[in-house]
């Protein structure tokens, strides 16, 4: 199959007459274009690599080509297989199948087919997030990444900002939802495992984690692109959808539960950059009680790091300043607040200090 696979490959490389007639025969006739599908569920590596070559080939630079696979059933077939490769070979990026895999989704996201792929494989998965969505995400996420600084990508139209717009609400909403199930457990004595036991989990928190790293750096870009993609958040009310997952993390966090690691330091991220410089944002979350709960998180946790050394705190001081600024409702607020208590930290235990509130004021004595 191996040695097949590679003579058809052979004999369409740089013909893209043939490249053409070819690719149009096996998307229409589902017969025959079902094989290579099917060589791509192989659990052979040689076979993989020679069946990705060969589509790589066939729609590489070709607007059209790419435009047939993304709605074909037979083309919706591969995508699934290759996807499902990635997904496999994920935690080895350097493997040739990998790589290739990767170069055929990133060609049709070039092309604009992000949120029809994304559409075509929840339609086939019962809506449920699964690892091939998954993984969809992560080439997004790294084609935005790598693509000079500065400037929305020109592969990101109406369609497919709108498209991430509405998976910040829809995972956040489904990760309220799990995490509920959690508390309610909690409350109920029941095992948490339990609780968990839901097929999609693990995939809800990779996405959203994904989702809202993407629209924070979409939001920071500098060009007309991201006033755009901010007024389709705004529309979308995501700052009300990630202010209701931030207030569900600290509650899971206070009932001493494990929740989804880096989503806070993600939630706040976002926030602090839905309100730059927005007056209308500044006030909305006032409105909805958002800014207690930012403040809460001006502390340092293990569970929700940052690389290059910014952990959630800074984070959340960001945000803060960025609310604040030139908002005298919101700075009210802030002023208004008077300190409660003085928390013994294990830290202070530790080096036999205890904490006291003496007249509004934390003070530290000897234990």
């Amino acid at each position: 199959m191996q040695i097949g696979t590679q003579a058809i490959c052979n004999m369409l490389t740089g013909n893209m007459a043939g490249s053409k007639l070819v690719w149009k025969e096996w998307m229409r006739d589902a017969d025959r274009g079902s094989v290579y599908s099917e060589l791509l569920a192989i659990n052979d590596d040689g076979v993989i690599m020679a069946t990705m070559i060969l589509i790589l080939n066939c729609i590489r630079n070709s607007e059209e080509l790419c435009q047939i696979m993304v709605n074909a059933k037979t083309g919706v077939a591969m995508l699934n297989s290759i996807l499902n490769d990635l997904e496999r070979l994920h935690s080895d990026e350097q493997n040739k199948n990998f790589e290739l895999g990767y170069a055929i989704i990133s060609q049709l996201i070039d092309y604009g087919h992000f949120t029809t792929i994304y559409k075509t494989i929840e339609n086939t998965s019962d809506n449920k997030m699964n690892g091939r969505l998954t993984m969809l995400i992560k080439v997004l996420d790294s084609k935005i990444h790598a693509y000079k600084e500065g400037e929305v990508p020109d592969f990101l139209g109406h369609t497919e900002l709108k498209k991430i717009s509405g998976l910040v609400r829809q995972l956040c909403q489904r990760a309220i939802f799990v995490m509920n199930q959690v508390i309610e457990g909690q409350q109920q004595e029941q095992e948490i495992s339990s609780v968990l036991e839901i097929d999609d989990v693990s995939e809800v928190y990779t996405a959203l984690v994904l989702i809202l790293q993407t629209s924070s750096t979409l939001l920071t870009l500098n060009d007309q692109g991201h006033t755009v993609f901010k007024e389709m958040l705004i529309e979308d009310d995501v700052l009300k959808s990630v202010t209701d997952l931030l207030t569900c993390c600290e509650t899971m966090d206070q009932k001493k539960q494990p929740g989804f690691n880096y989503l806070k330091r993600d939630s706040v991220r976002l926030l602090g950059a839905l309100c730059h410089e927005d007056r209308r944002m500044q006030d909305k979350i006032r409105e909805i009680g958002g800014i207690p709960i930012i403040l809460a998180q001006c502390k340092i946790e293990d569970a929700n790091p940052c690389k290059y050394s910014i952990y959630l705190r800074e984070y959340a001081i960001l945000a803060l300043r960025n609310i604040l600024k030139d908002n005298h409702e919101n700075q009210a607020i802030i002023a208004e607040l008077e300190p409660k208590e003085a928390v013994q930290t294990d830290e202070l235990t530790e080096m036999g200090l205890k904490a006291k509130l003496v007249n509004g004021e934390v003070k530290l004595e000897k234990a």
